[in-house]
């Protein structure tokens, strides 16, 4: 019985320090860039990478003056597509006190052409790595 805990214990650790630093899980990567319409850096809008790894999860982020960063990803292959936000202006020199004049405008900062809009017209992917990753473009 000893024999068998002498030989059992240094592969059971073996086996802990290679599961250790994927947690056990599949490993993650995360991404971060900056998104032009133009040369101009896109004002709003949402980058999704659409993972082709795991249960193949959506994975989303927030782009604000040009610049994102996502959680962690599975690492593989991803498509990538990009969504304009729609934003509304408050025009306080009409209406009145109580209720300001509202009017719809586009995003600032250009407008993503609609075939970036769907993981299937995109044509944009990405193989993401373990670690950071980054992820720039000009559409």
């Amino acid at each position: 019985m000893m024999s068998f805990l002498r030989r059992a214990v240094p592969a059971l650790a073996v086996a802990i320090a290679v599961l250790l630093p994927t947690g056990c899980g599949q490993a993650t990567g995360r991404v971060k860039g900056t998104i032009k319409v133009g040369g101009v850096p896109l004002k709003r809008g949402l980058i999704t990478f659409l993972s082709d790894s795991g249960k193949k999860d959506a994975f989303a982020a927030a782009i604000i003056d040009g610049v994102y960063e996502t959680d962690p990803i599975p690492v593989g292959e991803a498509k990538v597509y990009i969504l304009n936000s729609l934003e509304e202006e408050i025009d306080l020199s009409k209406g009145n006190d109580l209720v300001p004049m509202r009017k719809k405008r586009g995003p600032a900062g250009g407008q993503v052409p609609a075939e970036y809009g769907s993981p299937d017209t995109s044509g944009l992917t990405i193989t993401i790595n373990p670690g950071m990753n980054t992820y720039d473009k000009d559409l």
